[in-house]
């Protein structure tokens, strides 16, 4: 899963997690994107055939960054594990809730996701009889995060705290 994507891609997907996060992720269209990145529609549409292939070069890229930052610390233990998933750049954020919003209409969008969580399932529980368990409960804190549902920065903060002071724990 570690391709690498050209500058020309990279751009494109950078245009289109800003206009999520500008103008929300059910505003996202290939026109505003096209016009964030400084490119012609056609330059866009030559890389990005269509909204869904923006969106699935979108999940590409945010799987394989979130991969590569926990890849390593999936393979110590779960205390590592857990720190590197609690990171999320704001670009990595907005582009989740693109797709989040564009998985409501095309559930199948989301299939590599599935893919990657279930190899995270095996290898966390390798770790840890309960290793699973802080896998759901730290993508729970994400998930609440990514939908703005957390009532303060202090309930994440200490909600994250808890969950690294488990993950040492259970190392």
């Amino acid at each position: 899963m570690n391709t690498q994507i050209s500058p020309s891609k990279q751009r494109l997907l950078i245009a289109a997690a800003e206009v999520t996060q500008i103008d929300g992720a059910g505003n996202l269209t290939l026109d505003k994107v096209a016009e964030r990145a400084g490119v012609s529609k056609g330059g866009l549409l030559y890389h990005y055939p269509s909204k869904r292939a923006l969106l699935e070069g979108m999940l590409t890229h945010l799987l394989q960054t979130i991969e590569s930052r926990v890849a390593e610390a999936i393979e110590t233990d779960l205390g590592s594990y857990v720190e590197a998933m609690c990171t999320q750049p704001a670009a990595e954020r907005a582009m989740a809730q693109a797709l989040l919003a564009a998985a409501a209409e095309d559930p199948a969008l989301l299939s590599p996701a599935r893919e990657l969580v279930s190899r995270w399932l095996g290898r966390t529980a390798e770790l840890s009889k309960w290793g699973p368990l802080l896998l759901l409960a730290n993508e729970g804190l994400r998930f609440l995060d990514l939908l703005d549902l957390l009532p303060s920065a202090a309930d994440h903060a200490r909600l994250r705290g808890l969950l690294l002071e488990a993950g040492e724990q259970l190392a």
